[in-house]
């Protein structure tokens, strides 16, 4: 991973991930909120500040997601604002040897108290849920910093496809009074894709991916809190 303090005029070459029985190429990195918020430059500056951030309690920690020729996505995760990595590991996500995109947007969940809610980062993936073929293309979210992961919507169904490169992007919070106001063939691809829309909206995501001698394609999902 390279860091860069100074808005990238400079770079610093940090971690150096290797599998001995699979490759690990083309990935994708999103930052999981922590209960502290310890300045990026000090941490990488004074690895300490990784543990004592915020008063004792830890930073963002990072999650890296990799193509692979294993048959599954693999994962490696840094506390340390990207200094020192895990091995990375197998997930449960199949991967045909394609490249998974991966986006982060805030979520707050209710707790058990049933009248608060706990803000958190929820992960949101575009993959092949495929070991052999780039076809379909499926929407996944994850609470739990990538540990599981669970399907929210299909982009493309077509098993025969060919459908790679995918790049979600969380765009913004949605009302479903505004969206409900909205109508028009746009919403109602949304609500083919994705997930019933709860009174409290939820968060809307662009994917940018391509299909095979189509060109690019550009899909809308709304991806509700709960």
């Amino acid at each position: 991973m390279l860091v860069s303090r100074d808005t990238g005029e400079t770079w610093e070459a940090f971690g150096h991930l290797r599998d001995s029985t699979t490759w690990l190429i083309e990935n994708t990195l999103c930052e999981v909120a922590g209960d502290g918020d310890a300045d990026a430059e000090d941490v990488v500056a004074n690895p300490a500040a990784a543990t004592v951030a915020a008063g004792g309690r830890p930073p963002p920690s990072l999650v890296m997601l990799f193509r692979t020729g294993a048959g599954c996505v693999y994962r490696s995760m840094s506390t340390d604002r990207g200094r020192s990595w895990t091995a990375a590991a197998p997930t449960t996500l199949p991967n045909p040897n394609s490249k998974v995109g991966m986006t982060s947007a805030p979520v707050w969940l209710t707790t058990s108290a049933a009248t608060a809610t706990a803000p958190t980062t929820r992960l949101i993936l575009a993959y092949n849920p495929s070991d052999t073929r780039r076809a379909p293309l499926h929407l996944a979210t994850s609470d739990d910093g990538g540990g599981t992961w669970t399907d929210v919507a299909v982009l493309e169904a077509d098993p025969a496809g060919n459908f790679a490169y995918p790049t979600p992007i969380a765009m913004r919070r949605r009302r479903r009074a505004a969206i409900d106001s909205e109508g028009g063939e746009e919403r109602e691809r949304e609500r083919a894709r994705g997930a019933p829309v709860p009174a409290g909206g939820g968060v809307e995501v662009k994917i940018g991916y391509s299909v095979w001698g189509e060109g690019i394609c550009v899909a809308s999902v709304l991806i509700p809190d709960s």
